[in-house]
């Protein structure tokens, strides 16, 4: 699990959401973005029930076979006749950052050819699997995109929705015009730094995981992503750079909550940054703690 599990009403809510978008946009399509790598179970399912229209964005890859297609990207087109198919469908995305919602003038087909490009893109001369699909990388690409680029990511969208990781939907910032389909995507590297640095949290509590489950486990994913993003932020201001060194004092923070409201801490993140190892910061803040 990588966000927190949809409640009970998550479904019902979303049923009277998407009735609100067909009343404000009634000649637009509603489109469901899966990211399948997250979700594999998807494509199989919408294969074997043939009742809702869908695109595997990389189907036209040279690599395109069975395999492939389960993890790729996937658009899914909305059809209120199709309740039931549409809520199992979204239910096997419960608890992974996978589903956005596009509203858009354009066929489901036309909206593949618009982000295809962003599947593969152009990294420093290098070619990057974007997985933009995923709903923490979502808007970080967002703000990361310039505005030529947003206009082709988006063209004539009316409203696109994801899945928090608070299980809530959150809306992005649509530009004012849209652009037809980039023929390709060149990310710069701050672009590519941007979306490194946002994928830290991700990445330390991946680890946290492996050796020290039941410290982040007791919270909910939304939570532990809170507080791994609080104690790098930490890190930043003690200018501590090393990977090994920002994740301990990552546990630290997991191991120690009651650190979360010493006034210490928030005392010293109110000062100047200043050079500091995390041993010198735990005798400091655990002789008052």
């Amino acid at each position: 699990m990588a966000i927190n599990r949809y409640p009970s009403d998550w479904y019902g809510t979303l049923t009277m959401r998407l009735a609100e978008i067909e009343r404000q946009f009634p000649d637009a399509h509603i489109h469901a973005l899966i990211e399948g790598v997250l979700a594999d179970s998807c494509h199989s399912f919408l294969k074997r029930s043939t009742r809702l229209p869908f695109v595997a964005l990389y189907a036209n890859t040279a690599s395109a076979d069975e395999e492939t297609l389960s993890i790729s990207p996937l658009l899914v087109e909305y059809r209120a006749n199709e309740h039931d198919t549409w809520n199992t469908l979204l239910k096997k995305t419960s608890g992974v950052p996978a589903l956005s919602l596009i509203v858009t003038s354009e066929s489901i087909t036309q909206l593949a050819t618009r982000l295809t490009p962003w599947c593969i893109v152009d990294a420093g001369g290098h070619h990057l699997a974007l997985s933009f699909a995923d709903t923490r990388i979502l808007p970080v690409l967002f703000a990361a995109v310039t505005p030529q680029q947003k206009a082709q990511l988006c063209g004539p969208a009316n409203c696109w929705q994801y899945v928090s990781r608070t299980a809530e939907w959150e809306t992005l910032s649509l530009p004012e015009t849209g652009l037809p389909p980039a023929d390709e995507i060149i990310l710069s590297e701050g672009q590519c730094t941007q979306l490194i640095d946002a994928a830290e949290a991700d990445g330390v509590l991946y680890q946290l995981r492996a050796h020290s489950a039941n410290l982040v486990d007791c919270h909910t994913p939304a939570r532990a992503h809170e507080i791994v993003s609080r104690w790098l932020a930490c890190a930043d201001h003690a200018r501590i750079e090393a990977a090994s060194e920002r994740m301990r004092l990552c546990e630290l923070g997991f191991t120690h909550p009651e650190l979360e409201r010493n006034p210490r801490v928030a005392e010293w993140l109110a000062m100047p940054s200043v050079a500091m190892t995390v041993e010198t910061m735990r005798m400091k803040w655990m002789q008052t703690s």
